[in-house]
């Protein structure tokens, strides 16, 4: 099926694209609620990975590294 008017490709055009970005955010959106999970399950086991968290509040940069690093301490494997 051809679509000959302009107007309706672009509706088309634009209808696709936001379901595409819905999707985008929806995955997105996901996964950063898995990393804020995780990250918590770590804090909970460890306690004294709130001292650096607090260490680091000032700098954002260093913030976020530890938050980073806690999260992958959260899925680490242990034994």
């Amino acid at each position: 099926m051809k679509i000959r008017k302009p107007v309706v490709r672009k509706m088309a055009v634009t209808a696709v694209i936001v379901i595409v970005a819905v999707a985008v955010y929806a995955v997105w959106g996901s996964r950063r609620s898995e990393r804020v999970h995780v990250r918590e399950m770590a804090l909970a086991a460890n306690p004294s990975l709130k001292g650096i968290l607090e260490l680091y509040q000032e700098d954002s940069l260093k913030y976020e590294a530890a938050l980073f690093l806690i999260g992958q301490y959260g899925i680490l494997p242990r034994g």
